[in-house]
């Protein structure tokens, strides 16, 4: 019996592997990887327009293969463009239903402007309002990712950035949360560089974060931060623990412009604030600039609402109507977000 057993088991195995070749050999072929193509293209369409378009695909799948473009599109065209993407994944990891790729490397990608959200006059099914986490997604690891050439359109950040993008030791896991770590260096003359690092729980919380940004004189991140022509800009973000209690301490610099500094304890789920921020500066928000400014403001949280002590003092300041010598503003405020009750002078 136990031999009979076995035989039938190793002619089991045997024709297994016989279908496995016979279909790893069908989709090496061009109507395979163009069918391929279709099925996913199809399958993330949606009635707006939007989903993911693949192109041509070549090499040995799926080991070792490459995308000529991958469109992400929405309901008013493509907004991602991803040209000529070489993959390795590993096979062990493949035949334990586990998604590694050792090396991801990407010639061209192109973030044309954000996405935009669909028309809110569609009838759609209603879903449960639950919230998105990482057992959404199927766990997969990338350990090398390479973008020679990565384009920010202006639509996005106001001006056009070409950048190169590294990342390494990329991965989500439903159970264990993920890890992210990318660099992205401009190459289009201008200076400017962002590492983020990231290490998340399954719902996001807790939530570690240690992001730095360096930017040249005259760049588009500077010149969301203070009008007309700011210099250099430094940010050095760093933040951990769960969600309710999200320890943050921002230091920010833009030369010749001002510099700000904070230590809070945040509430993102309501979302709330405890601690100080203070900032120095000479830039106001439109034609108002100061010879020395100065902020300094306390967040506290009494019975779930926001509070806020603020006092900002400026000498000759330029408006741009005239001048003025000093103006100070002493800002106390309770319950800010809800019933806001208190004085400002």
């Amino acid at each position: 019996m136990v031999r009979r057993l076995l035989k039938y088991f190793i002619r089991t195995v045997i024709v297994i592997l016989i279908l496995a070749a016979l279909l790893l050999a069908f989709i090496q072929t061009p109507f395979a990887k163009r069918m391929i193509g279709e099925v996913i293209t199809e399958v993330t369409r949606s009635s707006d327009g939007s989903g993911v378009v693949i192109g041509s695909i070549s090499g040995f799948i799926p080991f070792n293969f490459q995308v000529g473009v991958f469109r992400v599109r929405d309901g008013s065209g493509d907004w991602l463009v991803v040209e000529d993407t070489a993959l390795r994944i590993s096979p062990g990891d493949l035949l334990l239903f586990r998604i590694r790729a050792k090396e991801v490397i990407v010639k061209h990608g192109s973030l044309l402007r954000l996405p935009r959200a669909g028309d809110d006059d569609e009838e759609t099914p209603e879903e449960e309002d639950t919230p998105f986490t990482l057992r959404s997604l199927p766990s997969f690891r990338v350990d090398h990712l390479s973008v020679e050439r990565v384009m920010v359109e202006e639509p996005v950040l106001g001006e056009r950035i070409v950048a190169t993008l590294t990342g390494r030791h990329l991965r989500t896991d439903p159970d264990d949360g993920g890890v992210v770590n990318l660099s992205l260096k401009r190459i289009d003359g201008k200076t400017g560089r962002l590492d983020l690092s990231a290490e998340f729980g399954v719902e996001f919380s807790p939530l570690s974060l240690d992001l730095r940004i360096e930017e040249g004189a005259g760049g588009s991140l500077g010149g969301l931060a203070t009008p007309g022509a700011p210099g250099p800009l430094s940010i050095d973000l760093q933040c951990a623990g769960p969600l309710q209690k999200w320890k943050v301490d921002l230091t920010a610099r833009v030369e010749e412009q001002g510099n700000l500094k904070a230590d809070l304890l945040l509430d993102l789920t309501h979302p709330l604030a405890s601690g100080t921020l203070e900032a120095d500066f000479k830039t106001l928000p439109g034609e108002v600039r100061s010879e020395s400014g100065r902020l300094s403001a306390r967040f506290t949280v009494t019975d779930g609402g926001q509070n806020i002590s603020a006092k900002i003092q400026t000498e000759n300041l330029a408006l741009p109507f005239g001048r003025a010598g000093g103006l100070e503003v002493t800002v106390d405020i309770e319950d800010l977000l809800r019933a806001p009750r208190g004085t400002v002078e």
